[in-house]
């Protein structure tokens, strides 16, 4: 778990973990040519170890959109640990937002969602205004259908599904954790 935190492993398939999974990042930019329903993905691009920042190994990064307007960014780390992490965003989420963002760092696949919308701050809520779609999935739809699809996509790159999957999120990170396990707990 991660400090500070709520993490919720919302599946538990009856797998057995194997050895960290390597992939060739030249295959990310396949990616791009995946067809999944309802989904565009926008990138996949190749992104090499850095010495700074939060993330500093080399991993795939891919970036798409869900439906009409659910944009999500997911991290393939190069060496993957066959775990799936879904960050959660903070406030009403003004943009991708995946308060896991790091564990990539320890071989998780992980991913965030903008829930559906753009906004000018975490406290902007006026994209919410007589839309019932953008109500909807901020509510709870956009983690679920982000979930489905990040995790097709780890299926296609990596050939297997994860052996184990979490959620870690605060404030309305932890409210999406909740839902995300009430309403979806095969996720």
């Amino acid at each position: 778990a991660l400090a500070g935190t709520i993490s919720l492993p919302f599946f538990t398939p009856a797998v057995t973990a194997a050895a960290a999974t390597t992939v060739n990042p030249a295959e990310c930019s396949n990616l791009t040519a995946l067809k999944l329903p309802d989904v565009k993905i926008t990138e996949a691009a190749p992104v090499p170890a850095a010495t700074t920042g939060a993330v500093r190994v080399p991993h795939c990064r891919v970036g798409g959109v869900i439906g009409k307007e659910i944009k999500f960014s997911l991290l393939l780390p190069d060496d993957w640990n066959r775990k799936f992490v879904m960050g959660g965003g903070g406030g009403l989420v003004y943009g991708i937002d995946n308060q896991a963002r790091a564990v990539v760092n320890a071989g998780y696949a992980t991913v965030g969602t903008d829930t559906g919308h753009q906004a000018a701050s975490v406290t902007d809520a006026s994209w919410a205004l007589n839309n019932l779609e953008r109500q909807v999935n901020f509510g709870y739809l956009a983690v679920h259908r982000t979930a489905e699809v990040a995790k097709a996509i780890v299926r296609s790159y990596y050939g297997s599904d994860a052996a184990r999957s979490y959620f870690s999120g605060c404030s309305n990170g932890g409210r999406q954790a909740l839902h995300e396990i009430q309403r979806f707990p095969e996720d």
